[in-house]
């Protein structure tokens, strides 16, 4: 118990304590009718639901970002929980597109971040959830929320290796690929690596070196996403 609420609690133990020490009355005096102070039913205060978590105090494990936990069921609150289910949130209407998808389409919802994750208007994290409802995986957009260690998307590769010097890395085509592993996923973080394509270089100077991808992952080998549209939390086309 935290030390406010064990100093909130003492002036009622001490009272309990008194009235269990008194024993039975004196001669003379009669029981009172009724329940005793101890036992009296008391009224319950109503408890008032706690408030959305902080972006800043949010950061990604293996196993999942605050209340979206891999492998559990997503929580659909706008305005307590970190996402909500958009039910036409790919439809024509809303996207632009024309491709037939209209509402009561199986690709019209999509899971979103709820507004306060929200960095100038866009997304913060993406989330792609199973159609029984469970989080299957979690990516981070951009730099506003760290990994459990401290880790940034934009970082430089090596203090990823600092945070991480004990994970696997793989080398791919385009990236090195760290894979952290928890109780039921894995985190992945991907560092971009100048490795031409056809004499080529592929990616920019400012991304060479750096963290170009953190996610985590329920049931899947590790992946790259380097160079594809490999992204969770975003329409299916």
């Amino acid at each position: 118990m935290p030390p406010a609420a064990r100093l909130a609690a003492l002036p009622a133990l001490v009272a309990l304590l008194a009235l269990t020490g008194c024993g039975a009355p004196p001669p003379g005096q009669e029981e009172p009718v009724g329940p005793s102070p101890s036992t009296a039913p008391t009224s319950e205060q109503p408890v008032e639901p706690a408030g959305p978590v902080a972006l800043e105090d949010l950061y990604l494990t293996a196993d999942g970002l605050g209340a979206l936990v891999l492998g559990e069921v997503a929580v659909d609150d706008p305005e307590l929980g970190l996402v909500h289910l958009d039910p036409l949130a790919c439809t024509d209407e809303v996207t632009g597109f024309d491709l037939g998808i209209d509402a009561g389409s199986v690709l019209a919802p999509l899971w979103l971040a709820n507004d306060p994750y929200l960095v100038d208007g866009r997304p913060s994290f993406g989330v792609s959830v199973d159609p029984a409802g469970i989080v299957t995986r979690i990516d981070l957009f951009g730099d506003a929320i760290p990994t459990e260690e401290g880790v940034r998307v934009g970082d430089p590769a090596a203090a990823v290796l600092e945070a991480y010097p004990d994970a696997p890395v793989t080398e791919g085509d385009l990236s090195d690929l760290l894979v952290i592993e928890g109780e039921t996923g894995l985190l992945l973080v991907e560092i971009a690596r100048e490795r031409e394509i056809y004499g080529v270089p592929y990616w920019d100077d400012i991304l060479v070196d750096r963290v170009l991808f953190i996610g985590a992952v329920l049931g899947s080998e590790p992946f790259s996403v380097a160079g594809s549209d490999n992204v969770a939390g975003v329409c299916p086309f």
